[in-house]
């Protein structure tokens, strides 16, 4: 796991809204950080996404609604929801599994474990999903969201479109598990929506310009 700068910052926030009986989301997290230490969103959010994949923080879904809880201090009798993968893993996860089953995203043969972990050796050698027990888990909890289906056989195949997009908002990047050009790509392209928002900003200042 790549270094967290803020991870002291943000384990103390995380611990700070609990005792307030707070939820410890993104904003609210965010936010404290921001007005306390000058650490803003992205960078906030970029080093959460690293204590998730470190397994330091715990991202967790509760009726629709993500937040983060120190792992330290966290059980699994305190939650009633699922816990998440980090929005990368997931869209790395979701990306094998398009790519392995093919444009057709066979539902009935699906992609078997052993398929799973050649393809992560492959492209990321140097990823905690290397080992096996922490790729099952991380596999499990895409099933669990509905991102991913387990089939009879064991394999596992995409979920279905209203899950996957249902799965996909739990991470706030309108990530969607089909077929793309490899790990990482959801990264470059800014998410879903925000290329479309921006010019519709700079016409609306155009005609006010004007």
């Amino acid at each position: 796991m790549a270094d967290a700068k803020y991870r002291d910052l943000i384990l103390d926030t995380i611990d700070q809204l609990r005792k307030r009986k707070a939820r410890p989301d993104l904003e609210r997290i965010s936010h404290m950080l921001d007005r306390r230490h000058g650490v803003s969103a992205s960078e906030v959010e970029t080093d959460l996404e690293k204590l998730v994949d470190g397994e330091i923080v715990i991202k967790v879904d509760y009726k629709g609604s993500t937040s983060y809880r120190n792992a330290a201090k966290w059980r699994r009798s305190h939650l009633g929801g699922h816990v998440l993968n980090s929005s990368d893993t997931s869209l790395f996860i979701g990306n094998i599994i398009a790519t392995l089953c093919g444009d057709s995203g066979d539902r009935e043969q699906g992609v078997s474990i052993h398929d799973v972990e050649k393809y992560v050796g492959t492209e990321k050698p140097d990823s905690d999903l290397c080992t096996k027990g922490r790729l099952l888990v991380a596999l499990q909890r895409e099933v669990d969201v509905g991102a991913l289906k387990r089939l009879p056989n064991g394999n596992y195949a995409r979920g279905n479109p209203a899950d996957v997009k249902k799965a996909s908002k739990l991470h706030g990047k309108g990530l969607g598990h089909g077929k793309a050009g490899g790990p990482g790509q959801g990264k470059s392209s800014g998410g879903p929506g925000k290329a479309g928002s921006t010019p519709g900003r700079k016409a609306g200042q155009t005609a006010k310009r004007k």
